[in-house]
């Protein structure tokens, strides 16, 4: 199967100053909807931060080459230790694209996947990384 590779730019993104996350991820969400048929997927997001020795052109290709971010076997990934006693190699959610529209969970906090995706790296990812 060949791989699809979308690029989205979001100049608007930064890092250090906090996201208008519904904005953001909306916009990404459109780019999903166009680029995907109706179905169910699995969306996996990866913070480069979590592979410091690599660079993003290094990373994407590994991603690219092996599906994954899991290079290397003895590298912890984070919350292994939450994680260790479930039988799991991939944390991964699905997004479900009806009617050419991204279904939205009821569960989640922003009303967009890719916005929710982000919300939860901006305000969660210093509990688990410092």
């Amino acid at each position: 199967m060949a791989v699809k590779v979308i690029e989205v730019h979001l100049p608007e993104y930064h890092v250090k100053i906090k996201p208008n996350y519904l904005k953001i991820g909306k916009k990404v969400d459109r780019v999903l909807e166009r680029s995907f048929q109706n179905g169910r997927y699995i969306l996996r997001a990866i913070g480069s931060d979590d592979h410091p020795n690599l660079s993003m052109g290094e990373l994407v290709k590994i991603i690219l080459e092996t599906g994954t971010d899991k290079y290397d076997s003895k590298r912890k990934g984070v919350s292994d230790e939450e994680f260790s006693g479930y039988d799991y190699d991939i944390q991964a959610g699905i997004v479900e694209i009806k009617n050419s529209q991204i279904v939205i969970n009821k569960e989640d906090k922003i009303p967009s996947v890719f916005g929710d995706i982000i919300y939860h790296f901006y305000e969660h990812t210093h509990l688990d990384r410092g």
